[in-house]
């Protein structure tokens, strides 16, 4: 596993971008539920690492797995291959997209050969509009391929459906049909009043609810948390504010969005 190995200079959600190690985590582990024991923390290249993915290419392509990040405070993404053993870098970054992102996800259509890679404006907490770069080339290793920005939102929503890119996994349905699907962190943000008061106005959602349990208390959250894609706007994060109970739940919480993705071509 890789991860951002961070820590905060403040205790403060509104300071969170103030980050002092900017390094990647390696730790592996048996299971994938872990435990997981740490390998290694540093500067991938020498370079500040904040958000980070990893991307394996089909066995056409040289089945390799690359480390995506973004570097020097979100002032682009680097590309650099792994050793295989996943445990490592096998040189210098390889590919480079010129493009302030977080959340960066890449991801080949095996229908037309394109590489992409998508990920949310740079806005602190709050979620954004999505970017999307594609491969000029089908057909193309990571190594030798240039990458175009597209001028259009793929979500075709102002804030990505209040959700940053997670991941793209590929699905096949019953009848052998092949579809990519988009995953994004579901942000449900803002702390309520969680005075006496306030929870006696609010009352406890119980129906059609289910509990995530932390200790003796429990956050309550509706079963549709993800409505229909027509409910999605601003009026969805003040839906969210009234129906979720947020008792001791001191950092965003998220859950998992998950959309198909279309190919106009």
């Amino acid at each position: 596993m890789w991860l951002h190995l961070d820590i905060s200079e403040k205790a403060s959600v509104s300071t969170w971008a103030n980050y002092v190690y900017r390094r990647a985590g390696v730790a592996v582990a048996d299971r994938p539920q872990g435990p997981f024991h740490a390998v290694a923390a540093y500067q991938p290249n020498g370079l500040e690492s904040l958000d980070l993915n990893l991307f394996t290419d089909d066995a056409a392509f040289g089945g390799h797995t690359y480390l995506l990040r973004t570097c020097n405070r979100n002032s682009f993404v680097g590309v650099t291959r792994l050793r295989d053993d996943a445990l490592g870098l096998t040189g210098g970054i390889i590919s480079r997209l010129n493009a302030r992102m977080e959340g960066v996800v890449m991801f080949r259509n095996p229908d037309n050969g394109h590489l992409y890679v998508i990920g949310s404006g740079v806005h602190g907490w709050e979620p954004s509009r999505m970017l999307l770069f594609r491969s000029a080339t089908s057909g193309k290793t990571v190594e030798s391929t240039t990458w175009v920005e597209q001028p259009f939102n793929p979500t075709h929503h102002a804030r990505s459906f209040l959700s940053q890119p997670t991941a793209v996994l590929r699905n096949e349905d019953r009848r052998g049909q092949r579809y990519l699907v988009y995953v994004g962190d579901n942000w449900l943000y803002g702390l309520p009043d969680t005075s006496p008061t306030a929870r006696a106005q609010r009352g406890t959602t119980t129906a059609a609810s289910s509990s995530l349990t932390r200790g003796r208390e429990a956050v309550v959250l509706p079963q549709d948390l993800v409505p229909p894609p027509r409910k999605f706007g601003e009026t969805y994060k003040a839906h969210v504010k009234e129906l979720l109970t947020w008792e001791h739940l001191r950092l965003p919480f998220a859950t998992y969005l998950m959309l198909p993705i279309f190919f106009s071509s």
